[in-house]
């Protein structure tokens, strides 16, 4: 029997529609920009995933908040509602405090000593601590440390006193705001942008990066970058969604999720810096780096924050001191 081109491409397109049907799909969304750092880590992580399994498991990525904030992904991740997510270490201590580690100023030494904790044991420990809340992590993005930005010159601690700073929903980021003087302002991501413009907000708390990427720095030209925390983001997913792949698939999310992490701590960083620098030439963003006395002031400020976790969490203090202990 005979086909014609017609027909052989009608069986194509049948063969191709027969292994999409049969083919795995997580849904993955994060409030990220596509084009942006994040975004790339996660397009990466769809192509190892899809590549290792030969396309038998896919992932479907909504960018931009499409499937609504992070906190409410990562209610549906916990709900099973939604496969995978990206959340901030910052929003994850509200769920297990644990987490604080990650969001505490001045616990790690260096970038480098961030990534060597959480890629071994510790880090390992901390992503399945969710697991009884319907998720875990499956690993981490790490992030360039932070500092404060706002239209208004900030080069010195006092100058951020009495300042309306945006931060994250993170008990941790508000004491820390707190602690320097600042009024912390707990603002989704997504409106950050509107709020600089239209006054809500006289700043932020924040990563360099962003001033370009989500064109902060259009509006805050003054970026302090004192370095006061190294964040995380974690990819998460769900207990329902995990428990439906195979030994093998589950092997390959794991490999593809190290894949993306270490992306994050080679390539990933520096593209994050060529944004951060972006800001500067192409929006006229000012850097200003505090000096050894600012930073030791700055150190001193916080100090009660961490008396009190001592006093009211002793085991997220213990926590962040076997983090301090396996940095030497």
């Amino acid at each position: 029997m005979k086909f014609s081109k017609i027909g052989f491409a009608v069986v194509a397109m049948l063969s191709v529609s027969s292994i999409a049907a049969n083919a795995t799909t997580l849904r993955l969304g994060h409030n990220t920009n596509p084009n942006g750092p994040t975004g790339q880590y996660f397009e990466m992580f769809k192509q190892a995933v899809e590549e290792k399994s030969n396309g038998d498991l896919r992932i479907r990525i909504f960018p931009n908040s499409q499937l609504g904030t992070q906190r409410e992904m990562l209610e549906q991740v916990s709900n099973g509602l939604l496969d995978m997510t990206k959340v901030d270490s910052s929003m994850l201590e509200n769920i297990e405090p644990m987490y604080k580690a990650l969001n505490y100023p001045y616990v790690f030494e260096s970038n480098d000593k961030m990534y060597e904790v959480l890629s071994g044991e510790i880090g390992e420990n901390l992503l399945k601590s969710t697991k009884d809340r319907g998720f875990f992590g499956l690993g981490y993005i790490m992030m360039t440390p932070r500092g404060y930005y706002s239209p208004k010159p900030i080069n010195s601690p006092e100058d951020l006193k009495g300042l309306k700073l945006r931060v994250q929903e993170s008990n941790t980021m508000i004491r820390l705001v707190e602690s320097i003087g600042a009024i912390p302002t707990p603002t989704p991501y997504g409106e950050l942008f509107s709020a600089l413009q239209q006054g809500m907000v006289d700043g932020a708390e924040g990563a360099g990066p962003t001033l370009y990427t989500a064109r902060h720095g259009e509006i805050a030209k003054y970026f302090y970058e004192d370095n006061h925390v190294q964040m995380a983001n974690v990819i998460t997913i769900s207990n329902r969604a995990w428990d439906k792949l195979s030994e093998e698939e589950q092997k390959i999310i794991n490999e593809a999720a190290k894949d993306a992490m270490n992306f994050s701590y080679t390539t990933g960083w520096d593209m994050e810096m060529e944004l951060q620098q972006k800001a500067v030439d192409q929006m006229g963003v000012t850097i200003v780096q505090p000096t050894d006395e600012q930073r030791a002031q700055m150190v001193e400020a916080i100090q009660p924050m961490y008396d009190d976790l001592a006093k009211n969490e002793p085991e997220v203090s213990e926590f962040i001191k076997r983090i301090k202990v396996a940095q030497q």
